[in-house]
């Protein structure tokens, strides 16, 4: 089986990369799929606005706004001007990626490594792991927000464990407030992993 067989099920083309990575999705585990892509741009969107007028925020949404400004290493909102900004545009071509990844489905497969998703640079399609299928609606916009950031702008994982990225990144956001040190927030500004967070901060 080579890297350019396509499976045709009900309408819809599955692309397979290679017969160890791409696997056949069903069609229950594409709309799962779907499902989380149809929910995720309204995710994207709340997290848009609470950056857009921070000014015109409810105290509840000001703390939201306020969190995702720290998690990005500042502590003012004029210094924090320029990364809402990027943001806001980023969180904009996600929705727009997402849109087009919808109606071409054959970017979407299985993946047959561990983990809920792995984008795939290289062929500009995402895999779908198996834990993916059996977490919950918000874990699953999570893996869509970050590995769909890994296709518009995002770094790869390399440097982060799963598991403890957050807390690490988390300490790099504490030195960049502290020290305001431009290289420690190009370091949180590039990272999917907060990326995801601050989005589901914003909900």
């Amino acid at each position: 089986m080579n890297k350019n067989t396509y499976y045709e099920r009900n309408n819809f083309s599955i692309y397979e990369v290679t017969n160890k990575t791409g696997i056949e999705l069903t069609l229950s585990e594409l709309k799962q799929i779907e499902l989380a892509m149809l929910i995720t741009p309204k995710a994207l969107t709340t997290f848009i606005n609470i950056l857009h007028n921070p000014a015109n925020l409810d105290e509840k949404k000001k703390e939201k706004f306020e969190s995702i400004m720290k998690q990005y290493g500042f502590v003012n909102s004029i210094n924090f001007e320029a990364t809402r900004t990027f943001l806001i545009s980023q969180a904009r071509k996600v929705i727009n990626l997402i849109g087009s990844m919808y109606l071409t489905p054959q970017k979407l497969y299985k993946c047959a490594e561990f983990g809920d998703a792995t984008y795939y640079d290289r062929y500009g399609i995402i895999g779908f792991g198996k834990s993916f299928f059996s977490v919950g609606t918000d874990r699953k916009v999570d893996t869509i927000v970050h590995e769909f950031s890994h296709a518009v702008w995002t770094s790869e994982d390399t440097a982060y464990n799963a598991r403890t990225a957050i807390k690490d990144l988390n300490f790099i956001a504490q030195k960049a407030q502290i020290y305001q040190t431009n290289e420690d927030r190009d370091t949180l500004l590039y990272s999917a992993y907060l990326f995801e967070n601050a989005v589901r901060t914003a909900q």
